[in-house]
């Protein structure tokens, strides 16, 4: 029997060539089946670098030959494959798949965001109330007292989490939005709500790079929070800012791991450099992966 060690290091990968293109589905490798078909369901998820998850079919013949057919093709238009694309797939067990997408050029692609995988971003309805800027104090954002924290119907995926049941009753005159932290997110890339972003973030959008001072701290703290450098891109290809440079120095100094959840409190605005209070809930229990949605609450005050 296979061990749940040695599986983790099972890796295999395919080149994207015509008949791929053609015949619209992928060959898993004959070795590989052989080892570990018998472990593999009728449906297979395939994780991306990026965090999103797709479910693909496994077609399975009687000579023991199975390949992704039912849903690979929208996958493979998704992400525009074609003719000598490299595609590493590692095996979890479950299966369960990691893949990496190399263009034929032998660099990692820009994963586009999927707005049909397993973990799209929620995107939470914000007042249509124009945000008002309060004159006494320069950069600061003010607006309409919005109380919602939900997300289009999918509030269950919070259920049972500490960290996001803690997260949610922040309170705050400034605009902030909720990030509960996926295996991309304390793996990766950390990206902003787009409705969060383009509100208050237009700026960005139209310069493609910014700026941003984080204020981290814990939760049980009292002090302002430790200021971190960060560098945010907006990325045309999906429209999302990410917070690229600095994140991954913050994720390693508090140990965030999956299922904790972040507030970001934006605190000053600039055009394109920002300021955020960022207050860190833990999360006391072990995650599944029911619980990695994003909520977002971009809750506003009254300017006074």
């Amino acid at each position: 029997m296979t061990s749940q060690n040695s599986r983790r290091h099972i890796h295999f990968f395919k080149v994207i060539i015509e008949r791929t293109i053609r015949d619209e589905k992928l060959m898993i490798p004959t070795s590989f089946v052989e080892q570990y078909g018998k472990e593999l369901s009728n449906t297979i998820m395939l994780k991306l670098p990026n965090g999103d998850k797709w479910k693909v079919h496994l077609t399975k013949s009687d000579r023991n030959d199975m390949w992704l057919e039912k849903g690979w093709k929208k996958f493979r238009k998704h992400y525009s494959l074609d003719y000598g694309h490299f595609l590493v797939f590692k095996y979890e067990g479950g299966s369960q798949f990691q893949i990496l997408i190399l263009h034929p050029s032998g660099l990692e692609i820009d994963y586009p965001t999927s707005e049909s995988s397993t973990n799209d971003e929620e995107e939470t309805n914000i007042s249509h109330e124009e945000q008002k800027t309060n004159p006494g104090r320069r950069g600061s954002v003010k607006g309409k007292i919005w109380s919602k924290s939900e997300c289009n119907g999918r509030k269950e995926t919070h259920e049972g989490n500490k960290a996001s049941e803690k997260a949610k009753k922040f309170k705050s005159e400034y605009p902030f939005f909720i990030r509960q932290l996926s295996a991309s997110y304390v793996k990766h890339l950390l990206f902003l709500p787009r409705a969060f972003s383009k509100r208050y973030m237009k700026g960005l959008e139209q310069e493609q790079e910014g700026n941003a001072t984080l204020y981290v701290r814990e939760e049980e703290s009292e002090d302002k929070g430790e200021p971190w450098s960060v560098s945010l891109k907006f990325r045309k290809i999906d429209n999302r800012i990410s917070v690229t440079t600095g994140w991954k120095s913050i994720r390693e100094k508090y140990k965030l791991k999956e299922g904790d959840a972040c507030v970001f409190e934006m605190v000053q605005s600039c055009h394109t450099n920002f300021s955020f209070k960022v207050i860190i809930f833990r999360n006391t229990q072990e995650p599944s992966s029911e619980q990695f949605q994003d909520c977002e609450s971009p809750n506003v005050s009254r300017g006074k």
